[in-house]
């Protein structure tokens, strides 16, 4: 019931009314009561307090300043004054009023959070990072059990880089507030900052299902899922958003890159054309363009369009560095990136490792190892924090594959295959890519590259509540996509290295498919993989022990799938392949039970498009300057050959 139709005994009993209405929620019923008290008492401080609040509550904010204003000035004692002048100075974009609102309000009320918990809130939307930190420590100090003060500290930790530390608020932001979707947000970023991707599907998945258009949400599920290899997924989920929200152009970047990543550049530069972008956006759509130009080797297009760009960062000079021509033009760029690394000290987490990786190269191919070194190590050192590796839990998902392979293989599951592709093996930069193109050039067989089915099936194949219907349909399903790849070739591969973890999988879907696993001298096996930055998450490789460890890791985990699996498998030496080709490449094709091909030797001449960091070498006459290339950089590798060392 209205104010306007009760009748009271005195003006506080009416007041008393009002506010019992407010905190109830009826507010705009409290707001018109306030009114009507303040027409005969027109200077009472709280009535025109909660009539400003009720109003900024109502959407009203500029309607409630002057209110709230005039309460201040009526009081100035009243710590709640100064906070609900803030929160209307808030609403209004008038941040830095806000600011000194709340911290009369902090030293007033020195034991209330909440002039804290909205200082926090405007300091992480300003992206004043230690700022934020400082006032969302004081807010949980003053009231641990808030959940917006919980949840402003976990965001505050992730953003000062600190994400191993921003699951406990964060968490506990959830624990006190089940429905808090802006904590499942954060918290799946903190999780995939740490590598754990599982985790941080599964809280976007949750802020998902609490708010099915939150599309931050939606764009960080898509890009763990192409962390994951679940790249369809992740085109299909990115593709969503847009179609929903087309100027969500984070989704738009993430969109092209990942068609990018799968060899569609067509589709890539499609996602970025038709729509104007904002223009804090535009230098980063310009340089992404470059890179596709780039990409596609259409170099003078790319210089053409770089051209246009008008700012000079590190985009830009990362682009220049692509399209160097000659020794000046690199000396000057890589000044400038010399410029950039000594002024990053601040800069986003991104420029310092890009910028270290161009500067590493750059000295290698100077042969200036020393130098070349300490920018690789400071890349690593930077992704490190981003990338932990958690050695034990990786290997408890090997023993997991390991069971479950021993549980499924006694079942009847796998139906008859059409095809049985060849799995091209072992570490990254191992000579998997150049395998793969030597048998490319086969009139019979086609690379598929880098797929991502078996890191699918394998997942799916480790649902133990899967009944075997489902399990077999899902053999099915990977079974026909290898067939429709193949498109009629009698033999089909598939190189992604880390296809090592899942033999198991492999040998469920096609139990006679025969696999090449490429080994390399592990120093410069691992030696090459430190010198790359690569698009997908390899966390092991930040550290030079926990390199040498992964290493010795793998030849573990393929010596057990080997007593485990009935395939077919041949051990590919690159050194023996670069020091005698058709030696090596018949021994394949033997392996393989196919005809020699002539073509297989001129594999450089290939015009099929490769995306690995390996393109550049697989697309040139063979070399053997990699081999041996570890003792160039002897002197900073000991702690690499002794995890090499060590059983």
């Amino acid at each position: 019931m209205e104010p306007r139709t009760q009748s009271f005994a005195s003006w506080e009993e009416a007041f008393r009314f009002c506010l019992q209405l407010h905190e109830r929620g009826e507010i705009a019923q409290a707001e018109e009561g306030y009114g009507q008290l303040l027409a005969s008492a027109p200077e009472h401080s709280e009535a025109l307090r909660l009539r400003g609040l009720a109003l900024c509550q109502l959407g009203r904010a500029s309607e409630g300043l002057p209110l709230l204003q005039q309460a201040r000035r009526l009081h100035p004692a009243n710590p709640l004054a100064h906070q609900h002048l803030g929160y209307a100075l808030q609403l209004l974009d008038r941040p830095d009023e806000a600011l000194e609102s709340y911290r009369t309000a902090a030293r007033l009320a020195p034991g209330d959070a909440a002039p804290w918990v909205n200082m926090a809130a405007i300091h992480l939307a300003r992206e004043n990072w230690p700022e934020a930190l400082l006032a969302a420590r004081e807010a949980v100090q003053r009231a641990p059990s808030l959940p917006e003060a919980q949840h402003n500290l976990g965001f505050a930790l992730l953003e000062n880089g600190q994400p191993a530390a921003a699951l406990a608020p964060l968490q506990e932001a959830i624990r006190l507030r089940p429905d808090f979707a802006e904590a499942y947000l954060h918290l799946g970023r903190a999780e995939a900052e740490l590598g754990r991707l599982e985790a941080a599907a599964a809280a976007y998945m949750h802020c998902l299902r609490i708010d099915s258009s939150h599309t931050g949400a939606a764009v960080n599920l898509a890009n763990v899922w192409q962390r994951r290899g679940l790249a369809e997924e992740a085109i299909d989920l990115y593709r969503q958003v847009l179609r929903l929200h087309p100027e969500r152009w984070e989704a738009r970047l993430s969109l092209a890159s990942a068609l990018a990543a799968e060899d569609r550049l067509a589709e890539a530069h499609t996602a970025l054309e038709g729509v104007t972008p904002p223009p804090g956006v535009a230098q980063r759509v310009l340089l992404q363009r470059v890179g596709f130009l780039l990409a596609e080797d259409r170099k003078e297009d790319a210089r053409t369009l770089l051209a246009t760009a008008k700012e000079r960062d590190l985009g830009y000079w990362a682009a220049r560095y692509g399209l160097r021509r000659d020794d000046d033009d690199s000396a000057e760029i890589v000044q400038r990136l010399q410029n950039l690394w000594q002024d990053l000290g601040q800069g986003s987490f991104e420029e310092r490792v890009q910028t270290a990786f161009l500067l590493a190269d750059h000295h290698h191919r100077k042969q200036e190892y020393e130098q070349a070194f300490f920018y690789y190590a400071a890349g690593h050192a930077s992704l490190r924090e981003s990338e932990p590796f958690d050695r034990a839990a990786w290997w408890a998902e090997r023993e997991r594959e390991f069971a479950r392979f021993a549980e499924l293989r006694g079942r009847d599951l796998t139906p008859t295959a059409p095809l049985q592709p060849v799995f091209i093996v072992g570490m990254p930069r191992s000579g998997t890519s150049l395998l793969e193109q030597i048998l490319d050039s086969h009139a019979a067989m086609r690379g598929g590259g880098e797929l991502p089915h078996m890191t699918r099936l394998a997942m799916q194949l480790g649902n133990t509540a899967a009944s075997d219907a489902e399990l077999r349909g899902h053999l099915v399903e990977t079974q026909e996509r290898y067939a429709q790849l193949a498109a009629g070739a009698t033999w089909l591969t598939d190189k992604m290295p880390h296809n090592f973890e899942h033999l198991g999988s492999i040998s469920l879907a096609f139990p006679q498919a025969p696999i090449l696993l490429c080994r390399r001298d592990a120093r410069d096996n691992c030696l090459s993989i430190f010198q790359q930055r690569f698009v997908a998450a390899h966390p092991y490789a930040h550290d030079l022990e926990s390199l040498g460890q992964h290493y010795r890791d793998h030849e573990r985990v393929l010596r057990r799938w080997r007593e485990m699996i009935p395939n077919p498998v041949l051990v590919v030496d690159y050194e023996e392949l670069v020091g005698d080709l058709e030696a090596g490449v018949r021994r394949v094709l033997d392996f393989l039970q196919a005809p020699w091909d002539e073509n297989c030797m001129q594999f450089h001449e290939n015009r099929r498009k490769v995306r690995t960091a390996s393109r550049e070498q697989v697309t040139q006459p063979l070399y053997q300057s990699s081999v041996g290339r570890w003792q160039r950089y002897a002197d900073h590798l000991q702690a690499l050959i002794d995890a090499l060392e060590k059983d």
